[in-house]
């Protein structure tokens, strides 16, 4: 099963029935709609204004954002305390504002995803008793992850938001092609 472009797409052999596959369908409902809702969460483009209160989210629980000016010459970003803390420079021009909040924060998700998601790639690739050759994290305009034939594994950084059973399901996907190569 495969999340579709606006549904789920079912393949299967040959021999196998319909009646088969509905009952596999009925059975996977609940992840099968988790997953769809997931997806819809991060593929859907919403107009952020990046002010305090606006919600963000990190391996798929929802942090409300606090804005304060600090005395540093740079944004920092920042999760304490459940809110994901945004320090801006004191000096910024309020036109600057939503820009250089936007800029930290994608700074801040890249670095998060660079540490959490190649540990993550790691139980999985041990448990499939594979070794990728790298671990990449990128930005892709489309695709969440990506395993090229050399077992290069790129993963979007954006993925970070996701749920981590979304996330597990990604890189396993991933790591399941090199699984596939080695067979």
């Amino acid at each position: 099963m495969m999340l579709a472009e606006h549904g789920v797409l079912v393949t299967a052999p040959l021999p196998t029935t319909l009646l088969r596959l509905d009952g596999i369908v009925r059975q996977k409902g609940v992840w099968i709609l988790h997953n769809l809702r997931d997806r819809a969460a991060l593929t859907t483009p919403s107009f952020r204004e990046f002010v305090s209160g606006e919600t963000f989210h990190y391996l798929g629980r929802g942090y409300r954002l606090k804005v304060a000016k600090g005395g540093e010459d740079t944004t920092k970003v920042a999760l304490r305390g459940g809110l994901l803390h945004v320090s801006i420079e004191r000096v910024l021009a309020p036109s600057d504002r939503a820009a250089s909040i936007r800029l930290a924060l994608s700074h801040w998700y890249r670095r998060l995803a660079g540490q959490r998601l190649p540990q993550m790639v790691e139980g999985w690739a041990n448990r499939l008793k594979v070794h990728p050759t790298a671990v990449m994290v990128r930005e892709a305009p489309k695709r969440w992850g990506s395993c090229d034939a050399k077992g290069n594994i790129r993963l979007n950084w954006r993925i970070a938001q996701a749920s981590p059973s979304l996330v597990e399901y990604v890189l396993a996907h991933e790591l399941a092609h090199s699984v596939a190569r080695t067979s």
